[in-house]
């Protein structure tokens, strides 16, 4: 996690989140020199100011992120569902949330989806829980509200880092009833189970997640590993 300026996020926020093989930054606020190229800045025509401060930032941060990974300064596009366009070669996702962005890379040889997402609260809305959550899932939900809430957060930003992560792949949408998630015990950790046609079972049996737990913030990842990023990896 890069470290420009004193608002920037540490290393050490997302330590255990993603596989080696991924290059990670993240930042509350752009350093010297940062800047949208023309691209980005035409799809971000009309963006009301607080949209454009976050996808100024999170554009920086993928930049910061694809430079670890020894690429130069490049645009990432948007494409037809609003998701960045990563250079061939590469895979990433972008997230931002509370005036924070994080951006993570990895190469296509070692990861072969690669999603992200963060979320700046402690809890799901109540109401939302039925939406988000299959009735399986539900049902595993601890018995006080406070606790179900909280953990339905992780079930929620599970699934967006889902979505993110398979959308290259599928080019469909994948609303919140096409997965399960299961947690792992701890819950640092989670698997995903397909229902239905629009989440191919082979690809959410691939999936490998990880949630990290921050001061009034979640974050979570998923990706798919490559037979290299199996045999390279040094922590799974």
């Amino acid at each position: 996690m890069d470290r420009n300026g004193p608002q920037a996020a540490g290393r050490e926020d997302f330590d255990g989140l993603f596989p080696a093989s991924v290059a990670c930054a993240g930042s509350r606020t752009l350093a010297a020199g940062e800047f949208l190229f023309p691209e980005e800045a035409a799809a971000a025509a009309g963006f009301a100011p607080a949209r454009l401060a976050e996808f100024r930032l999170g554009r920086a941060c993928a930049r910061r992120a694809l430079r670890s990974l020894g690429l130069p300064p490049v645009a990432v596009a948007v494409g037809a569902r609003r998701e960045p366009c990563w250079p061939a070669g590469i895979v990433g996702s972008i997230s931002h949330a509370g005036g924070l962005a994080v951006a993570a890379a990895a190469r296509s040889s070692m990861l072969a989806a690669l999603g992200l997402d963060i979320e700046a609260a402690e809890a799901l809305d109540p109401g939302l829980i039925a939406t988000v959550c299959r009735p399986e899932e539900t049902r595993r939900l601890p018995a006080n509200a406070t606790a179900a809430a909280a953990e339905a957060l992780l079930l929620f930003s599970a699934k967006e880092a889902v979505y993110k992560a398979l959308w290259p792949l599928v080019r469909r949408f994948i609303d919140f009833q096409d997965v399960a998630i299961i947690l792992d015990a701890d819950r640092g950790g989670f698997r995903v189970r397909a229902h239905g046609d629009n989440c191919p079972a082979a690809l959410a049996e691939g999936l490998q997640g990880r949630i990290r737990r921050l001061p009034r913030m979640v974050a979570t990842a998923a990706w798919i590993e490559t037979a290299a990023g199996r045999s390279g990896s040094a922590d799974t």
